[in-house]
C-alpha cells in the first residue's frame, strides 16, 4: 500500500486540505473587518483587531499619503482619521474583492490580491478610488492578522463636478453621460 492510499496519509491530507480552507476564510474575515471598520469610522479598532502586534516590521502604505511601518506608525494612521468624524456626510469605502490568497507551505504567513472598487466623500465632495491591494499576513497566536497593506490606487478621480449631494440627485443627470432617470424604460 503507497504512502497516499494508507487510511492515515490520506485524513492528514484531509485535514491539510481543511486547515488551508479555514485559513483562507479567516484572512477574508480579517479583510472585512479592516475594511467594515474604515467605513463605519472605527478607527481605533482598526490596529489592534486586524493588524500584527507582534511583528516589528507592520506596515501600511497608501500611494498618495506614504509609508507608515512600525506598530506607533500604523497607530498614529488610523488616529489621524479620527478627524474625519467631524465633517459632515464623511464616508470611506473601500471594498477588497476578488481575492486571491496563497498560504505559505507552513501555514503562518500568506499573501493576496483584492480588487478594490471604492469611493470617498463628503457632504461637499466625493472621488472614486480604485485599485488592488496586495496584502500580507502572518498568523499571530492562532489568528491571521495584516503584516504589510500597501495600496497603489489605479484610478482616483472626482465623482461628480456638481459634489457629493447633488451626484445623487436629478439636478445633476443631466451632467452625466446618460440619459435622466425619468427618460429610462
Amino acid at each position: 500500500m503507497s504512502d497516499q492510499t494508507r487510511p492515515e496519509q490520506a485524513i492528514e491530507n484531509l485535514l491539510a486540505r481543511v486547515q488551508r480552507l479555514e485559513d483562507q476564510l479567516e484572512i477574508q474575515k480579517v479583510q472585512s473587518k479592516y475594511a467594515h471598520y474604515l467605513f463605519t469610522q472605527q478607527f481605533d479598532r482598526i490596529v489592534d483587531e486586524c493588524f500584527a502586534t507582534r511583528l516589528p516590521e507592520v506596515s501600511v502604505e497608501f500611494s498618495d499619503s506614504g509609508v507608515y511601518r512600525g506598530l506607533d506608525s500604523v497607530r498614529a494612521l488610523y488616529r489621524a482619521f479620527e478627524v474625519t468624524k467631524s465633517i459632515p456626510g464623511f464616508f470611506i469605502l473601500h471594498m477588497t474583492v476578488n481575492p486571491y490568497i496563497e498560504i505559505a507551505a507552513n501555514g503562518l504567513s500568506a499573501r493576496s490580491h483584492w480588487l478594490s472598487p471604492g469611493a470617498a466623500g463628503s457632504d461637499t465632495s466625493s472621488s472614486w478610488i480604485w485599485g488592488p491591494y496586495y496584502v500580507d499576513y502572518v498568523k499571530e497566536a492562532g489568528a491571521w492578522r495584516i503584516a504589510h497593506r500597501p495600496a497603489e490606487y489605479s484610478a482616483h478621480s472626482t465623482l461628480s463636478p456638481c459634489g457629493f449631494a447633488a451626484a445623487w440627485h436629478l439636478q445633476c443627470w443631466s451632467l452625466l453621460p446618460m440619459a435622466a432617470p425619468s427618460a429610462r424604460p
